[in-house]
């Protein structure tokens, strides 16, 4: 498909590439980034530049594989809804919200780590037995845009990123690619959802106009308009109806 990326998104994945290729020294170092993450919250700015590129190189750098084989295990209705997204001119940037955008509840009202979850739509389990669950399509969802190589990104306000960069380092793919690789440029922080748009496309290598922004609250798709980002408001969480429906005002 089409894109207006710059560039420097071609550079973006060359280093990957060369990243992929590193010792497995280096990849202890990124454990160590990870194991990291579940003691405290931390800074998410902070949390963002530590862990994107490594985690984005170590899980997603593999060879592409097939599409039609994910496309095959999907609902009819994922099925129904990608035909309609790839007969279109895609953005290069898909941009979440999380909290009841990707999941139902707020990860930073949790009792927080350790977290434990049976797998892709269940429930992810606190330590004390209360959960956040992931809607329904989002699995799917995940799983096309691994497919595709798709850049997918998170712009969220939580106040314990390290609490969400372990839940979206559980959650996986059929590929077996981590939520965290998939969306690999991270804003967790406070501040306007325009400051978050910005930086994304900044670190991306693309313009704000270039992105599509999922968010349940409408005061941030206001902001994400202002940012000049195509922006969506998902009051019931992040559906292939709302995916249809964005890309089709991109």
């Amino acid at each position: 498909m089409p894109t207006r990326c710059s560039k420097r998104r071609a550079a973006l994945a060359a280093q990957a590439l060369k990243a992929a290729e590193a010792t497995s020294a280096d990849f202890a170092g990124l454990d160590e980034v990870t194991d990291a993450s579940s003691h405290g919250s931390g800074s998410g700015e902070e949390l963002s530049r530590d862990i994107d590129s490594a985690t984005s190189a170590k899980v997603r750098a593999g060879p592409k594989h097939q599409h039609g084989a994910v496309l095959s295990q999907m609902s009819p209705h994922g099925q129904s809804a990608i035909r309609e997204l790839e007969a279109m001119d895609l953005p290069t940037v898909f941009v979440f919200d999380l909290d009841d955008t990707i999941w139902e509840g707020d990860v930073d009202m949790t009792s927080g780590p350790p977290f434990k979850t049976r797998g892709r739509s269940h429930p992810v389990q606190a330590k004390r037995g209360d959960a956040i669950t992931p809607f329904r399509d989002v699995a799917e969802i995940f799983d096309w845009l691994d497919a595709r190589r798709h850049i997918g990104a998170i712009a969220s306000h939580t106040t314990t990123p390290r609490w969400a960069e372990d839940v979206l380092g559980m959650l996986k793919t059929r590929s077996g690619a981590s939520y965290a690789a998939v969306a690999w440029p991270k804003e967790m922080h406070r501040g306007s959802k325009s400051i978050h748009l910005k930086r994304i496309a900044d670190r991306v290598g693309c313009q704000t106009g270039d992105m599509v922004f999922f968010d349940n609250m409408y005061y941030n798709i206001a902001d994400g308009e202002l940012a000049g980002v195509t922006s969506c408001h998902t009051p019931r969480g992040l559906s292939w109806d709302m995916m249809v429906s964005c890309v089709k005002d991109f």
